[in-house]
């Protein structure tokens, strides 16, 4: 982790509560200018390593904290989507404004070379949740990968259809 962020990493197998990840946030805030009404607030996005809706409990508890301390402020999660709706409720809910899905594939065979799930899930169960998602309200963007192969004008026509508001296709790295 950069010096400049003034965070550690949490030592091997240490998840942070919602309380700490409030607070980092907090501590976030107070190091930045958020000027006006607040449109040039970056937010927060829930993302990186592993998907945070694994932990989907302590996140939507982190937001409530979040929201309590800091009224209006954007907040994003990014995903692979392999999820029940009842998550999807649970985002909307605790006031997540954006989630950002990964749409591997329009293909049900590719995506599954591509992702390959586990617990019998594939592309059904992610556009499920994009729809859950877009149905509560919450907006979503998906994102695909160029990888070799991948018919991204696909992708983006079925995330569209799904009821995504946005589309990114990333740049692939082998």
């Amino acid at each position: 982790m950069p010096e400049a962020s003034c965070f550690e990493p949490l030592p091997d197998g240490v998840e942070p509560s919602a309380e700490l990840m409030a607070e980092i946030i907090d501590t976030i805030y107070k190091s930045i200018t958020v000027s006006g009404m607040g449109e040039d607030d970056p937010g927060i996005t829930f993302g990186g390593a592993g998907d945070p809706l694994l932990r989907v409990d302590d996140l939507c508890e982190a937001v409530r904290i979040m929201r309590e301390r800091r009224h209006g402020v954007p907040v994003r999660v990014m995903t692979n989507g392999l999820f029940d709706a009842e998550v999807a409720v649970k985002l909307a809910e605790c006031g997540v404004n954006q989630v950002s899905v990964l749409l591997a594939s329009s293909d049900p065979t590719q995506y599954q070379a591509l992702m390959d799930p586990q617990d019998g899930k594939g592309l059904g169960d992610v556009c499920n949740f994009v729809v859950s998602l877009a149905e509560l309200g919450v907006n979503v963007e998906c994102t695909a990968v160029k990888a070799p192969g991948v018919q991204v004008d696909a992708v983006q026509r079925l995330a569209m259809s799904l009821g995504a508001t946005e589309f990114k296709a990333r740049e692939y790295f082998e």
